[in-house]
């Protein structure tokens, strides 16, 4: 198996296989935790969208960023948050979780390109940051809500 799909594999049946569905199911009793991937979506589309602005070419990500990702973002924010909805301090904790994720995926991708783990532990990972993507927003919530 190439190398890079043990990666792929794992941020994405940890991320969007199994924290998804687990955020569907607990956003009722835990809301942040349910909105926590349009915080994923905002911060994605900044990485893509920063790069193009600093000159460094178009990706198709950044068409996904400006289409789709930004406006769902922009219109959970107005819907969900604000004055007798949930306060803006949840919104900057998703946001926050969308960052760190980032942060831990890519970090941990260069970690591994640089020769400094291998990809049994980019992969282990990968699954504790999905873990992680979830108690960011259950903590918050807790503190915030």
């Amino acid at each position: 198996m190439c190398r890079a799909r043990i990666f792929f594999l794992a941020v994405n049946l940890s991320l969007f296989w199994v924290a998804a569905p687990l955020a569907a199911l607990l956003s009722r009793r835990r809301p942040l935790i349910g909105l926590v991937f349009y915080g994923l979506l905002f911060t994605n589309g900044l990485a893509h969208v920063i790069p193009m602005l600093l000159g460094r070419g178009f990706s198709p990500g950044t068409l996904s960023a400006i289409v789709v990702f930004f406006p769902l973002f922009f219109w959970v924010a107005r819907a969900c948050f604000g004055p007798g909805r949930i306060p803006y301090r949840g919104l900057a904790a998703i946001v926050g979780a969308g960052a760190l994720v980032h942060a831990i995926l890519i970090g941990s991708l260069f970690w591994f390109l640089d020769g400094g783990i291998g990809e049994t532990l980019l992969a282990a990972i990968q699954v504790l940051n999905a873990a992680l993507f979830l108690s960011v927003p259950w903590m918050a919530g807790r503190i915030l809500l």
